[in-house]
């Protein structure tokens, strides 16, 4: 039973920047913005600008902007890691919890480790808590911040878009983002040994996800050059898809990237991931071909892990607690019932 907003009295704003490339981790945000308005929270995505929404992926997500936001002493705004220390300088006095969707990115915007000495804004007295979203991740955070309150969620794939095939083309998928580099070499190392004739390959970029999906439902295998990777969402679709899976864990997906879903590559191997394709293209070829076996217990353990249930349950959980510290905090403190207007022109809201 979904519970009501009486039950819930804070509003939750998650911030997403005003980029609509596709992107996984922003199509999180997203949805897990629709996960807590279904269950009873007031909770909107907080973009940049008005009128701005992103579009590449279809949803009647709750969207706001902080140019029509005052915020106050029943408010808590989720802050993207990549912000770093900005997100401490930025909304005094407001309730903030750090999403954090890459532990690597953790990092990022911070002065140099041995120069200076920056106050954290997972360690910040506005900052009630962390959410993160691989075991990775949540282990880089714990190790690095052990007193900070920390939560782990889980993503879901939705299976009706990304759907396993077994109808696979002689196609070679991989997303040209990260580490263009040593796509560059795996590639010009396969055609100079002759193993790219007939076979086709699709970098996936400015795609839909529709559009993603049908190439990745064609295509006998994905190369993944990702890393570092907070969770590899690309990786994980791939599996759903039915493709043999090649190349970097990234790290962050080495919970569900293994050897008995896939082939996983030390990063910067590259020679070591143009063997494994040949491998894949040869073994494809063979009567005793093994590879529908794999990507279909790859395909399972993917929907089972990584299930909307096991998705929605962690979000909620995870919310409730913040909740409760929430709560904690206000009895601590005297509220002042002071509000805060967001600035859209504030130096930390412009990229």
């Amino acid at each position: 039973m979904k519970l009501t907003s009486e039950q819930y009295p804070y509003n939750v704003f998650i911030f997403c920047f005003d980029d609509n490339d596709p992107w996984g981790g922003i199509k999180q945000l997203y949805h897990h913005v629709d996960i807590l308005s279904r269950n009873g929270v007031n909770a909107q995505v907080l973009q940049q600008n008005s009128g701005f929404r992103c579009t590449w992926f279809e949803n009647n997500t709750p969207v706001t902007s902080v140019e029509e936001v005052t915020l106050g002493s029943r408010d808590i705004v989720a802050m993207p890691e990549v912000l770093g220390v900005q997100s401490s300088k930025i909304l005094p006095n407001i309730k903030k919890v750090i999403f954090n969707q890459n532990g690597f990115y953790t990092f990022q915007n911070y002065p140099p480790a041995l120069s200076a000495i920056a106050d954290s804004q997972y360690l910040h007295p506005d900052t009630l808590a962390t959410i993160t979203v691989s075991q990775e991740s949540f282990q880089y955070l714990n190790y690095t911040f052990p007193s900070a309150d920390l939560f782990r969620i889980f993503y879901s794939l939705d299976p009706d878009i990304f759907q396993w095939s077994s109808q696979k083309k002689r196609q070679i998928c991989y997303m040209p983002r990260k580490n263009a580099d040593d796509a560059e070499q795996v590639f010009n190392i396969l055609k100079y040994r002759g193993l790219l004739n007939n076979v086709t390959v699709i970098p996936i970029d400015g795609m839909c996800e529709q559009e993603v999906a049908k190439v990745m439902q064609e295509s006998l295998l994905f190369i993944s050059f990702g890393h570092p990777e907070g969770f590899g969402l690309p990786v994980a679709e791939a599996m759903l898809c039915g493709c043999v899976v090649v190349g970097y864990h990234g790290i962050g997906g080495r919970e569900f990237f293994t050897e008995e879903h896939g082939y996983p590559v030390e990063c910067g191997d590259v020679l070591a991931i143009a063997r494994k394709v040949e491998e894949v293209l040869e073994q494809a070829k063979s009567p005793t071909n093994r590879l529908p076996l794999m990507t279909q217990q790859g395909c399972q353990f993917i929907r089972q892990t990584y299930s909307k249930e096991a998705e929605e349950n962690s979000i909620m959980n995870a919310w409730k607690s913040i909740f409760k510290l929430a709560e904690k905090k206000e009895a601590k403190t005297s509220p002042n019932g002071e509000t805060t207007k967001l600035d859209s022109d504030h130096p930390q809201f412009v990229f």
